[in-house]
């Protein structure tokens, strides 16, 4: 959930246009580091009829501890402008919306980008103190519904609760397995 709230809040000050360049200079950013495939696999869902498509997809674990979060770009793909899109894994979602950001999201433009985060390098410590030499984890991230300034959807929800039931049944067989 603290992950979430961090993920939606960078949005909202990317987007709103409420906080000034000016004021995102003086606040501090807070620093992460890009997690490295072996610990942390980001795997994009195929779906070929998607009218969103992800970008610079990578996992970020905060510096201070404050959590560990999904980052990636998304584009519309698509011949038409989209008003709202939910986006998730098995254990999280994301909706970008025209009313939160008082735009619609046109062909060939990106969202989600965020510029008030910075990334730092690696290290054998931040690598130890982060513990990121557990085993690896596999990340799915997916397009659940696009809604288009038209009225017409785009929704892939059926193939998200089938996603979220695998990962159940997962994580299920792997209690199990360690309970023995």
């Amino acid at each position: 959930m603290k992950n979430r709230i961090l993920f939606l809040w960078t949005i909202w000050l990317f987007f709103s246009g409420s906080a000034s360049a000016q004021q995102l200079d003086q606040r501090q950013k807070e620093k992460f580091v890009i997690v490295p495939p072996e610990s942390v696999l980001m795997t994009i869902a195929s779906q070929p009829d998607s009218p969103l498509q992800f970008e610079e997809v990578r996992f970020l674990a905060s510096v201070d501890g404050g959590g560990n979060s999904p980052a990636f770009h998304v584009r519309n793909i698509g011949s038409k402008p989209i008003r709202s899109f939910t986006i998730g894994g098995p254990d999280w979602t994301m909706t970008w919306s025209e009313d939160f950001t008082k735009k619609v999201l046109i062909p060939g433009e990106r969202a989600l980008a965020t510029n008030d985060v910075e990334i730092v390098p690696l290290t054998d410590k931040l690598r130890a103190n982060l513990k990121l030499d557990r085993p690896m984890a596999v990340l799915v991230v997916m397009v659940i519904e696009v809604q288009y300034a038209d009225g017409a959807i785009y929704n892939a929800r059926p193939t998200y609760q089938a996603l979220q039931k695998y990962t159940e049944r997962l994580m299920g067989l792997e209690s199990s397995a360690k309970s023995k």
